[in-house]
């Protein structure tokens, strides 16, 4: 692992990538290359030093000079000087834009000088980073670019911190953190996520060709309709071949993904910040740092991608006490109770969720003031004494002596108009000071701009933490931003375009002070259901709930999908009732686990209503996650096969394969002789099936095992899979 620079070029390397750029003959930095390991002599280099000429058709940079910005592929992309698309930075001096000219400097190696607000790539001893500064002189404005690497992995993160060196105030109205370069556009397509709530991370693809296309979320969050993860694979990629790369940003809030072709077929990718809801206003002496952008890459087709992902993310991202720790099995009481409930009624659930050896028993909505519907309560977290008539304290106790941890469910961000907290600070709302405003589950926005507003919240859930010894919080934020407006900006004299940065902010600033306090605290994201699934929240939250949608069947694309840019070991899954709450399909209890068991497992079900054998079958179920647990955390998924009727999916670790096959609508015209393939495998390795049975590497990897038979209307008796929506899970063990 080195970073080297020889004459005009830095070369940035590990084992397993390199990342090269180039000082300009104008000062700027130019991308030369992000891929595979790249052993360079110095004839190389001379080679990467090419003449520069100047691109048919462009306007010259200096009057006599051959040289042109116009297909370079530029570190930090600038607007108007010879290069003609969108930049990744703009500053306005006295509201009239300022032509940045940003010329290198210099270069340090020092990690010890590095600072973050807010989440980050976690450093560790294989850290390598490079940061180069460049200096726009007119205005004494200094624009570092970071760099972020590590011994192994096909990763590198970037981020930009500007610092405001001279005389005058400017105002960021743009400040992406990465920009990205691919040749031969044409021969490659974008992957991105889309959807709604329900229906979250739908992966679609989008070829490239001139023009530009962007993902983007505007809602105060990174959404349910778009993600902040994309991909750029060849056309050719499949699951397990092909050349392909990620980028994702760091970040909770307003994002935009932009992918740009030119003329000259190269395809730009800039990650950062949205600017259509930013501006940013430096003093002289202040500084901006923008998030950080993840950028990821794989030789081994998305497959290979999502393993690089998740590795990083596991790694470097999510907290390095909860990265590979078994988490605990819920039960969650809203499809149970939704708020119809007492204690009475919760401890009789507990206690049948402890006999059939759930681990952790959590009070969903509904526990706290006068709350009996979504239209009150939300900012007045004490417990409703009706519902609680001893305390919330005693009822914790008694789930605690039942073997179970304890858990409850939080809006912290949200307010309702009858509640003590809007009758005491009507101030603290988020909304514009006259005219009309929306309302979104009857509840309002704190303003989380304001530090009053954090901690008043913070002090309130730790008054429940500490009464209750709570284990586990769900953190929900089931409102868009509207109408976004500040008092506490307008009285602080801080512009109004800044109110979305800083919202973040405090959202992770009351996560750092909850953390901080209760360092083992397990908080799980919520925005209703995946509406805030970013490596934002993952910095602060180890799981994150997928979708509000728990149909087996809908959750085969949702989970999939987001396993290309996270790992499992973040994903929580829970088996719930049937009729399906959301789409009232009725699935077998079988499958709604199979589905479940590929990342972290939860119940959500009325336990009471159900029938022994029910039970029984339930109680199966965990006792298999349990055993398989600890290979779920450490091991790799993989998506096998992926038709309109049929999913497989597979998980290895280093002891054994977990194969789940999902059948959605029966197929009576099913060939008895189908098989599947496992490409992972390794062929010299053998694996126990079941009754003695074994079966080597080799058919595994080349020939393939039998899929589950359906019923095809002449093997009744034979069948594996009788119906709609079926599944199997087939276990394999290391000989």
């Amino acid at each position: 692992m080195s970073i080297t620079k020889i004459n005009n070029i830095f070369h940035l390397s590990n084992t397993d990538m390199s990342y090269l750029i180039k000082i300009m003959p104008n000062g700027q930095l130019e991308q030369l290359y992000f891929g595979p390991t790249l052993v360079l002599k110095e004839d190389d280099f001379s080679l990467l030093e090419h003449s520069e000429g100047k691109a048919a058709g462009t306007v010259k940079y200096a009057k006599n000079s051959s040289f042109t910005l116009a297909d370079k592929h530029q570190e930090c992309a600038l607007y108007g000087t010879t290069a003609f698309q969108e930049a990744s930075l703009e500053v306005t001096v006295h509201d009239t834009p300022h032509y940045l000219e940003l010329k290198y400097l210099d270069y340090d190696t020092q990690k010890e000088k590095l600072s973050y607000s807010g989440p980050h790539v976690r450093l560790n001893d294989d850290a390598e980073i490079l940061s180069l500064r460049l200096e726009d002189a007119g205005l004494q404005l200094q624009v570092t670019l970071e760099y972020v690497f590590f011994k192994k992995g096909k990763n590198i993160s970037k981020r930009v911190l500007i610092n405001n060196n001279g005389q005058h105030d400017i105002v960021l109205t743009r400040a992406l953190s990465s920009t990205f370069w691919l040749e031969d556009a044409n021969n490659y397509q974008a992957y991105h996520f889309s959807g709604a709530w329900i229906s979250e991370r739908q992966l679609k693809k989008y070829p490239l060709q001139q023009g530009s296309f962007k993902v983007e979320s505007l809602t105060g969050t990174s959404s349910h309709q778009h993600n902040p993860f994309v991909a750029i694979a060849k056309k050719e990629t499949t699951f397990d071949t092909g050349m392909c790369y990620g980028a994702n940003l760091v970040y909770s809030g307003n994002f935009i993904q932009q992918i740009d072709v030119n003329e000259w077929n190269q395809a730009r990718l800039m990650s950062g910040i949205s600017p259509y809801t930013f501006s940013w206003q430096l003093k002289p002496n202040e500084n901006f740092a923008t998030p950080q952008t993840v950028l990821s890459f794989s030789q081994d087709g998305l497959n290979g991608l999502a393993q690089e992902n998740a590795d990083f993310i596991s790694e470097h991202i999510i907290s390095p006490f909860w990265a590979k720790r078994e988490r605990p099995i819920v039960l969650n009481s809203w499809e149970t109770y939704v708020f119809d409930f007492d204690e009475n009624k919760l401890l009789t659930l507990a206690k049948e969720a402890a006999a059939l050896g759930i681990e952790c028993f959590v009070v969903d909505d509904g526990w706290f003031a006068k709350r009996n519907n979504d239209r009150s309560s939300l900012g007045d977290w004490y417990p409703n004494p009706e519902k609680f008539p001893n305390g919330l304290q005693v009822f914790a106790q008694k789930i605690h002596q039942m073997g179970l941890q304890f858990g409850l469910w939080f809006e912290p961000e949200m307010v309702n108009e009858d509640t003590e907290l809007y009758r005491k600070h009507p101030d603290w709302i988020v909304e514009p000071p006259q005219g009309r405003y929306s309302y979104g589950r009857g509840q309002l926005v704190l303003d989380f701009t304001n530090p009053a507003v954090v901690e008043n919240i913070f002090e309130q859930i730790s008054r429940i933490i500490d009464e209750t010894q709570l284990d586990y919080l769900k953190w929900d934020m089931n409102r868009n931003l509207t109408e976004v407006y500040s008092n506490y900006l307008a009285k602080s004299g801080i512009r109004q375009g800044e109110f979305f940065h800083r919202y973040v902010q405090g959202v992770y600033q009351l996560y750092e002070k909850l953390l901080e306090r209760y360092p083992n605290l397990l908080i799980e994201g919520c925005a209703s259901g995946g509406g805030r699934f970013d490596l934002g929240i993952l910095y602060y939250s180890p799981q994150i709930w997928v979708s509000d949608n728990t149909d087996a069947i809908a959750r085969l694309d949702i989970q999939e999908n987001t396993a290309l840019a996270y790992p499992i070991t973040c994903l929580s899954n829970h088996v719930s009732q049937v009729p399906n709450g959301q789409i009232q399909r009725i699935t077998p209890l079988e499958t709604r686990f199979n589905v479940a068991i590929f990342g972290i497992l939860g119940y959500e079900l009325d336990l009471l209503s159900l029938d022994e054998h029910s039970k029984n079958i339930i109680k199966q179920q965990i006792t298999l996650y349990k055993n398989l647990r600890h290979d779920i955390m450490t091991g790799r998924f993989y998506q096998v096969l992926k038709r309109p009727n049929q999913h497989i999916w597979a998980l290895q670790s280093p002891q054994i394969i977990l194969v789940g096959y999902f059948s959605i609508l029966a197929d009576i015209n099913q060939s008895t002789s189908k098989t599947f393939t496992l490409p992972f495998v390794d062929s010299q390795t053998t694996y126990d099936i079941v009754d003695n049975q074994t079966v080597s590497g080799s058919l595994l990897k080349y020939r393939g095992m039998p899929v589950p038979i359906a019923l095809n209307g002449t093997n009744q008796e034979t069948a594996a899979l009788v119906g709609d929506f079926q599944s199997k899970l087939l276990l394999l063990r290391k000989h």
